[in-house]
């Protein structure tokens, strides 16, 4: 891969701009090691905040309250714990014969970033041209790297953020494919919980919110033929929902609750 620059900036605060979130019926409790999670990177929209994961992770807690009604989501840091269900979805009707986009928005309550000393990004009104996007940076909190500790009668987890530096395979207005070269071979699953992390654009001295994961996939699994062809385990192919303030404004006006 090419070297690519990254602002300093996001260098240090990445991660402020995203966290964890589990699906668990330990309401009371930080998260224990067999639940499962995925990413929601948080945004600013005006003057809001707001939570923004993928639609299909709503998909997967509606599978698990089959068989325990208790379960929902859980975001947890430092202590603070934030529980909601409350997330819209594009309705389908809305987009004829083609899949609504892979997300899911709730809206958070005033104070509750501060207090779990995380932050919300701006959404972009233009972000930069296709031309001028050579790489972005991918981040999430894939369950591979959750690490166990006990804590008295009490199995806790801690888990930790991966941040992917990512060669733009192509982009539409609407998404975007990035394609990873690996640091050490992996599996596709060792990738499970990233849906839903942010992926920035970056130059050396400025940097925006490009959208969020909804999918990693080993590159011969890939539609994107320029991706193909590369069959190890030491690349990974991410696909992004492109997030732009009128497309943010237009999924608000258009959405409906999700139905567990």
């Amino acid at each position: 891969m090419a070297r690519y620059f990254v602002d300093d900036e996001l260098e240090k605060t990445k991660f402020d701009y995203c966290s964890p979130i589990f699906i668990t019926n330990r309401i009371y409790n930080a998260p224990q090691p067999k639940d499962h999670n995925a990413t929601i990177t948080y945004i600013k929209f005006r003057d809001e905040e707001y939570g923004i994961t993928c639609r299909h992770v709503l998909g997967f807690l509606k599978n698990q309250k089959v068989s325990n009604r208790h379960n929902t989501f859980a975001i947890y840091e430092g202590g603070n714990l934030f529980i909601g269900d409350d997330y819209l979805i594009p309705k389908k009707e809305d987009y004829a014969e083609k899949a609504p986009p892979d997300i899911a928005i709730i809206k958070l309550p005033d104070g509750f970033l501060k207090s779990i000393k995380k932050q919300s990004i701006l959404i972009d009104i233009e972000l930069p041209a296709p031309e001028q996007l050579a790489h972005a940076l991918a981040c999430g909190y894939p369950e591979y790297l959750q690490k166990k500790s006990v804590e008295g009668d009490y199995a806790n987890i801690r888990i930790f953020g991966v941040a992917l530096l990512a060669e733009k395979s192509s982009i539409t207005d609407k998404k975007i494919s990035l394609f990873s070269e690996l640091e050490k071979p992996s599996t596709v699953a060792d990738y499970s919980g990233v849906s839903g992390g942010p992926i920035f654009w970056s130059k050396e001295k400025s940097y925006g919110l490009l959208g969020i994961i909804f999918e990693s996939m080993n590159p011969d699994m890939s539609s994107d033929e320029s991706a193909k062809g590369i069959l190890d385990h030491n690349h990974l192919q991410l696909e992004g929902e492109i997030i732009t303030s009128e497309r943010f404004a237009n999924w608000l006006k258009n959405c409906k609750k999700y139905e567990f």
